[in-house]
């Protein structure tokens, strides 16, 4: 512990010289525990102490077992081992996003299992501590960007509608992507989203908002890219993504689509997923940190301004109904009730106890030692130890006899179970069959009885919808049809007597499968192909959906729905397939027809003159304007002599002047409001920043 300690204290040290510094320790675990032990949670301690005072850091918390006990539960202690470290140094402020935890159960062991000391060395939690000193721009912009890409895995053969975390949607049509020889890709995509909405994801990643020296009022960046094998993909010819972008603010009809090209292609790494990783490596400079150059050609493809979410409702016109009372679907019969006899559950046979062997002999020594005192005995005790040791050898025999019988009644019992056994695997695997048999009769009599009333109901609907000239959501006319048919079926369900018992049949012997307690005694009785499967198994909701899909196939509904859900994608990105927190936002939605940055933009028109801003601070690496009121950001160049400079500021607008230097390891920030055009210089006061707080300033702004 105390070796840990100072190595520790060591790392710490260390990092102030170099970039990046890393150690691995390891705490141990009792048997089958997950607690921290007294020891564990003061090295714990001390290390949430230390990071505390560092600029930046990553953990790696690797869980791993012994090989006792199955891998299931192996793996499964591993991770409530991990959890508990990664809790216990939550608690004392390291932050839950900067530990990554793995649990390895009994994999990748470095120790054997053979001795006790090989598998308490197993029984712990490593941790990869990285401890990084911020000495330059590359190292701070790095650390900054980190990896924010969500992934999505997407059939590249049917599509998919992908929403973000931050409200993003992004609708991918079937057949979208290509390789860079221009063949479709085999197997499941990896589309990347990378989110940009505010000014601080703006400079962790390196973007600005100007376009050929003009200035841009920013409603929203995103980076969307996809991949296949480890290789990057390109959208194919005439096919287009649709994008929504949720308005910041109120919806701006000015807005426009802006393509962004990265001038300096970054040196990629692989991520895990095999996609490039686009944050491995930064430019060099401050200049180079805005890669992103936006095209203002472009600008002339504008993005469609959308309404609240509540507002896309479609009235049922005239034609549509009309036809709609002309679709039929044949209504099948009424299903009767499967009949069943009494089905009792067998009965696994119980094993005898086996009897003592064999009767113990009296022992006469301990006999005659009991009559004898100062090392004599007199006659008359010889005769009363004689008479005792006559006694105790009766009772010897008649033990050894009923020993015997016993151990014959043993023998005639067990070979008894042992033929029982034997019967009861066969009545077993007969009651295993019959049980399945049974379950799928009712199982099939409940889709047919249900078919029967569902296929009533969609007619009933087909008939009468429209009449009502209620507005409808717009969602998927197929859905609609199925849900308002479901809720019918449904009523009229719960009033069949006969469906009802036989659910009831169903449950009862789910209920039997569920409560056999053959896995008490013998495990391989209830294996993954058993009983226990087929009850846990059961997806009533899914099959049901896919029954009254195959009855709405039966009629135009389909092809009708699929054709106006083609017209009005950007509806349905704004109602029923966003997520709820979507519902209540406007969008900007535009089809894109390429990979890589695009901006919700609009030039900056006005009439007061332009300036340029020039500050002069040698220490610094990189200064940015923001202008709050436009939602702009210009980055500052810095030139040899240490000053920074931008042009085409608009005179008279208010921004946060952000300047950042690294200093003894650590990040240094000033931010202070100004006016363009203002003849007093910035008097600098920075203040030393963890990545942490430089996260939470960014994210603030």
């Amino acid at each position: 512990m105390m070796r840990y300690l100072s190595a520790l204290c060591a790392l710490f040290l260390v990092c102030v010289a170099q970039a990046q510094t890393t150690q691995q320790s390891s705490l141990y675990f009792d048997v089958d525990k997950a607690e921290l032990s007294t020891e564990a949670q003061s090295l714990l301690l001390q290390l949430s102490q230390n990071l505390a005072s560092v600029p930046d850091y990553d953990i790696k918390i690797n869980a791993f077992t012994d090989n006792s006990g199955s891998k299931e539960y192996n793996d499964q202690l591993a991770m409530s081992r991990g959890l508990t470290v990664q809790t216990y140094l939550a608690e004392r402020g390291i932050v839950t996003e900067k530990t990554v935890l793995r649990g390895w159960g009994e994999q990748k062991q470095q120790f054997s299992n053979r001795t006790e000391e090989g598998r308490q060395k197993n029984r712990r939690v490593d941790l990869d501590i990285t401890i990084w000193n911020i000495n330059d721009a590359n190292t701070f912009f790095e650390r900054l960007a980190g990896k924010k890409d969500q992934y999505f895995a997407v059939n590249p053969q049917e599509g998919q509608t992908i929403t973000t975390s931050g409200g993003i949607v992004v609708v991918v049509p079937p057949n979208a992507f290509v390789d860079q020889l221009g063949n479709p890709p085999a197997g499941m995509v990896n589309v990347t989203v990378k989110e940009a909405l505010r000014p601080g994801d703006w400079i962790a990643n390196g973007l600005s908002t100007v376009s050929n020296g003009e200035i841009l009022q920013s409603g929203g960046m995103i980076e969307v890219n996809a991949y296949a094998n480890g290789e990057k993909l390109n959208l194919a010819t005439d096919a287009e993504l649709t994008v929504g972008i949720p308005a910041q603010r109120a919806v701006d009809p000015e807005m426009r689509l802006f393509y962004g090209q990265r001038d300096l292609p970054a040196l990629q790494s692989e991520s895990e997923d095999g996609a490039p990783d686009p944050h491995s490596t930064v430019a060099n400079n401050p200049e180079q940190m805005s890669a992103v150059t936006w095209d203002i050609a472009s600008g002339d493809a504008s993005f469609r301004q959308t309404l609240e979410a509540d507002e896309y409702k479609r009235t049922m016109n005239d034609a549509l109904a009309a036809r709609m009372a002309t679709f039929k679907v044949p209504v099948p019969a009424k299903a009767p009730v499967p009949v069943f006899a009494e089905l009792a559950t067998p009965k696994l046979p119980i094993e005898p106890t086996k009897p003592r062997v064999k009767a113990v002999p009296p022992n006469r020594e301990q006999i005659n030692k009991k009559y004898t005192k100062n090392d004599k005995m007199t006659a008359k005790q010889a005769k009363r130890a004689q008479e005792e040791y006559a006694m105790r050898y009766k009772y010897y025999l008649q033990d050894s006899i009923a020993c015997d019988r016993s151990l014959q009644n043993y023998n005639a019992q067990y070979n008894a179970y042992l033929a029982d056994k034997v019967t009861f695997d066969a009545k077993y695997t007969a009651w295993q069959m019959e049980l399945r048999r049974r379950v799928s009769d009712i199982e099939k009599f409940k889709d047919e009885r249900y078919a029967h009333y569902y296929a009533i109901a969609l007619n009933n609907v087909c008939k009468n919808m429209g009449k009502a000239k209620k507005p409808l959501k717009f969602t998927k006319l197929e859905k609609t049809i199925i849900h308002r048919c479901e809720r019918v079926a449904d009523t009229w369900i719960k009033k069949d007597k006969e469906f009802n018992s036989a659910n009831t049949m169903l449950l009862m012997y789910r209920m039997d499968i569920g409560n056999t307690k053959l896995e008490r005694f013998n495990k391989k009785y209830v294996d993954a192909s058993g009983p226990l499967n087929l009850y846990y198994g059961c997806k009533d909701d899914a099959c049901k959906f896919d029954l009254m899909k195959s009855v709405v196939d039966q009629t135009p509904i389909a092809a009708i729905s699929d054709s106006l859900f083609a017209l009005d994608k950007e509806k349905i990105m704004a109602s029923g397939s966003a997520s709820s927190k979507m519902q209540k936002m406007s969008m900007y939605i535009s089809e894109i027809s390429n990979l890589g940055w695009i901006n919700v933009d609009r030039l900056y028109k006005s009439q007061e003159p332009r300036i340029a801003l020039q500050f002069e601070e040698q220490d610094a690496f990189a200064m940015y304007a923001l202008f709050p009121k436009l939602n702009s950001l210009l980055v500052l160049s810095k030139n040899e002599a240490g000053i920074f400079t931008v042009s085409g500021v608009p005179s008279g607008q208010e921004f946060d002047l952000i300047t950042v230097k690294a200093q003894d390891g650590k990040i240094w920030l000033d931010r202070q409001k100004m006016t363009a055009g203002q003849a007093q210089p910035p008097a600098f006061a920075f203040k030393p920043y963890s990545m942490m707080d430089i996260r939470k300033e960014f994210a603030g702004l």
